[in-house]
């Protein structure tokens, strides 16, 4: 079962999640009066609650929803306050209808047909991400709400970034931006751009993102809230100024790696760990990806007051961290902006001999590393990067995200 949509949260530790504690939150059958009621069933093709395979935990939330459309309680509601009016010879008033509406939805609860929606998520164990299956914060928020429940405790957090989504996707469209997108993806054919000041939305359907059109809608103030991304021999997807991925579309090559993986005596629950895995690789593989082009995940940078104590954080705790984040973020916007001022933008970055030689002599070449390395901020790293790569003195990513680093110049 392949993931249609990537809601992402970040954990600082993982959870404990035992097979004992999601039987007990298992789905039960809405009760008479029950609009709603949620539980945890087990993944499709497993054999138990918790699907676990290399890291990567599958669980599954059902809901059961009473199907009581308002049509139904207006009809309902309108022949007894009728009845009302024309036996006692009155009219009704508004309270008085709330009353008679509330009775009518008592009565007719019991009766109402159901239907089941069911939610799944993957935990990455390693890369500490929550993926949930949902374009909807209030969906994924009730299957985190369930979990929490049920395992007593949850510290997950909306993927955050140091620099916005929009701001970053709109500079990847722009063809006078200097901030390009990262080499394993590419633009698809629609988007959807807004105006800062919450104006109007334009839909770009089939149109080419880079042509006249949408560069003139940039260039007039709009920007990019989002974007279909295609991933080569992965999948496509559309990203949105939340870094939410909807609509995930995965490749042929794919879909046949998973039946090939789960072999040909059709066993499913060989294929549902088969899923598990494109699932999780894939996505958190994207999610990574798009974090570092998008300033890198606050979760890694998060600094708490006291890192070495075992107590939980605190939402102050939480706050705080993000605004250290958020600050370091500006700060190295601020640091690029003076260095292309003092040595003009299209110069060498003085530090960039220094640069190259760190990564020849770590044999790796991530914008991260060359972050610590240096001490300096992501913009400017990043722009080193860039510059190495056109250097010829590391290569272009690869499909798994790394660089080749040349130790001599003779790529170049």
């Amino acid at each position: 079962m392949l993931f249609k949509n990537a809601f992402i949260y970040t954990f600082p530790r993982v959870p404990l999640i035992t097979e004992d504690a999601i039987a007990a939150a298992q789905a039960k059958p809405c009760g008479p009066q029950e609009m709603m009621r949620v539980g945890f069933v087990k993944p499709a093709w497993s054999y138990t609650y918790v699907l676990e395979e290399s890291g990567y935990l599958l669980l599954c939330l059902n809901a059961e929803e009473k199907i009581l459309p308002p049509a139904v309680i207006n009809k309902h509601t309108d022949e007894k306050v009728r009845n009302v009016e024309e036996t006692e010879g009155r009219k009704v008033l508004s309270k008085e209808r709330a009353l008679i509406k509330d009775e009518v939805t008592f009565e007719l609860l019991p009766k109402a047909f159901t239907k089941n929606r069911r939610t799944y998520a993957i935990f990455d164990t390693v890369n500490h991400f929550l993926i949930v299956d949902q374009a909807s914060p209030n969906k994924a928020e009730e299957f985190c709400s369930a979990l929490r429940d049920a395992v007593g405790s949850l510290e997950v957090t909306p993927i955050r970034c140091g620099e916005s989504p929009d701001v970053v996707m709109t500079a990847w469209v722009d063809q006078e931006s200097t901030v390009f997108m990262p080499g394993q993806l590419r633009f698809g054919s629609c988007a959807k751009l807004k105006h800062p000041n919450e104006g109007p939305s334009y839909a770009i359907q089939d149109d080419d993102l880079e042509g006249e059109h949408v560069q003139g809608l940039i260039q007039s103030g709009l920007g990019i809230v989002e974007v279909e991304l295609k991933s080569e021999h992965q999948f496509n997807f559309t990203l949105t100024d939340g870094f939410i991925l909807k609509g995930l579309h995965y490749s042929d090559s794919l879909i046949s790696e998973s039946y090939e993986q789960a072999g040909e005596d059709g066993d499913l629950f060989a294929l549902a760990r088969s899923d598990l895995l494109i699932n999780g690789r894939t996505i958190s593989d994207t999610v990574k990806l798009l974090s570092e082009a998008f300033g890198g995940a606050i979760t890694g940078q998060l600094d708490f007051d006291e890192p070495n104590d075992d107590r939980e954080p605190t939402p102050e705790d939480w706050r705080r961290a993000v605004q250290n984040a958020a600050a370091a973020a500006k700060a190295s916007q601020a640091e690029l902006k003076e260095v292309e001022q003092k040595y003009g933008a299209n110069s060498e970055d003085p530090l960039y001999p220094e640069g190259v030689k760190f990564v020849r002599e770590k044999d790796r070449a991530t914008i991260s590393g060359l972050q610590r390395g240096l001490r300096i901020g992501y913009n400017r790293a990043a722009r080193m990067i860039e510059q190495m790569e056109s250097d010829g003195i590391v290569s272009a990513m690869d499909d798994t995200g790394t660089r080749v680093v040349y130790q001599d110049d003779s790529a170049a």
